[in-house]
């Protein structure tokens, strides 16, 4: 009997373990995952922010994990001088977890995930695992410049020579803005920080922006950061926010002559009729060059390890015919760390882009990889997203001379080079050039 009482408890031990919350992550909450950190609030789908798409009630926030609005979201914002702003950021500290190629199955998957337990694994070479601080402001909060040391009305006079990087520029998406600033910046803001970037490369080197205008949710969703158009089926895996995250930053866009490709974390999608939601409602922007998908996160269980769907050579051509019935000039790029996710041999009106991180604080062995990439599509434009908090030990002295040595190797093989940064370490990059 004693030995039965023993197996019982053992089973309900076990049974209690699976079902509690194993880890607390700072940018998810509810049931699973706990409270919002101090000033956000926790939308229906489990996500912390502070846009109306997470804190009004009507939106579905949750209010025993978060603060939230009735009605109409408003915004309450508490003001700071820059140099007080300063004072309050909270560095986000670097994870030692330090991610490989070799993904574990049992192990966290989502991308947002920035502050594992240290007795979870990630098992996404993207996954970022950083501290996310707890900011007493505002999202509309929009310090001096100043605060990042950043000169004023500078005259860039980048280096007099064609190079063969084509492009240098950042990801933007709204979650990885916050993340790095602890707010998000006007659209103002930005030709500053896109300016100093593009400086330090040469006078014809072009502005890229990857900007992320749908992000996955619940797995198998993809969340469009606009209202939803009138004539979109409610049968498609998509969802929508309230207000449009990305119109006035695309006017900017549009302004200075910076090229643009709109990216989506597709979800369980079709490619097409995303493309087709996207364009139709950003298309009017001269600035936006093409359409984007991150392979990770389409159909992102399509395997075991969850590192999403290889994108076929009959899937890429259907994907550039749709988007150059846009607009013949648009192109379209494929982004994943593996060249198993590339297409085989479809090439036409493709650009590739690897995000690959983790290099255990090799420079070369990061290189050795991107170059690998840029002779696998050496006929193509190729980007490289670099500059996670996994490899910062790599690049945190001297951000831009890593930045060009991966230029220099990738030169080797491909004529057409862009760098990006993450939007994850953006702040800290701009401090450091």
């Amino acid at each position: 009997m004693k030995f039965i009482n023993f197996i019982i408890k053992i089973i309900t031990l076990i049974s209690i373990s699976r079902t509690a919350p194993t880890y607390y992550i700072s940018d998810r909450c509810g049931q699973k995952y706990g409270k919002c950190n101090s000033g956000k609030c926790c939308s229906k789908y489990g996500w912390c922010g502070t846009s109306s798409t997470y804190c009004s009630i009507s939106e579905g926030c949750q209010t025993q994990y978060g603060i939230c609005k009735n009605g109409k979201f408003e915004y309450n914002p508490v003001t700071l001088s820059a140099s007080e702003f300063t004072k309050q950021i909270i560095t986000p500290s670097p994870s030692t977890n330090k991610k490989s190629k070799s993904k574990s199955i049992n192990s966290s998957t989502s991308k947002k995930n920035k502050s594992v337990n240290s007795l979870i694994t990630s098992s996404s070479k993207k996954n970022k695992s950083i501290s996310t601080p707890t900011l007493p402001i505002t999202t509309n909060y929009t310090p001096d410049v100043t605060s990042l040391n950043l000169p004023i009305n500078k005259t860039y006079s980048s280096i007099t020579s064609s190079g063969n990087v084509k492009w240098a520029g950042f990801r933007y998406s709204s979650y990885g803005i916050e993340d790095s600033f602890g707010y998000i910046p006007n659209s103002s803001s930005w030709v500053n920080y896109i300016e100093e970037m593009k400086s330090n490369f040469y006078h014809d080197t072009k502005v890229a922006i990857i900007l992320i205008v749908g992000v996955e949710s619940k797995t198998n969703y993809c969340m469009l950061e606009f209202p939803k158009p009138k004539n979109v089926s409610d049968s498609l895996n998509v969802e929508f926010s309230t207000n449009d995250q990305y119109e006035d930053f695309l006017k900017q866009c549009d302004k200075h002559g910076y090229d643009v490709w709109l990216q989506v974390e597709a979800g369980d999608n079709d490619l097409v009729k995303l493309a087709d939601i996207v364009l139709d409602h950003y298309g009017h922007h001269s600035s936006v060059k093409g359409f984007g998908i991150d392979c990770e996160w389409w159909y992102r269980n399509y395997t075991l390890k969850g590192n999403g769907r290889p994108l076929s050579d009959s899937e890429a051509k259907r994907i550039v015919d749709a988007v150059r019935e846009k607009n013949p000039k648009y192109t379209v790029f494929a982004k994943h760390w593996e060249i198993s996710y590339m297409p085989p041999t479809y090439r036409d009106g493709m650009l590739f882009v690897n995000d690959s991180q983790g290099f255990n604080g090799s420079l070369d062995q990061m290189k050795n990889e991107f170059k690998e990439w840029a002779q696998k599509f050496s006929n193509n434009p190729v980007m490289f997203q670099i500059g996670y908090d996994d490899d910062k030990e790599i690049w945190e002295d001297n951000p831009i001379q890593v930045a060009k040595a991966i230029a220099d190797v990738a030169s080797e093989y491909n004529k057409e080079i862009g760098i990006i940064w993450v939007d994850f370490t953006i702040k800290s990059f701009l401090n450091k050039i």
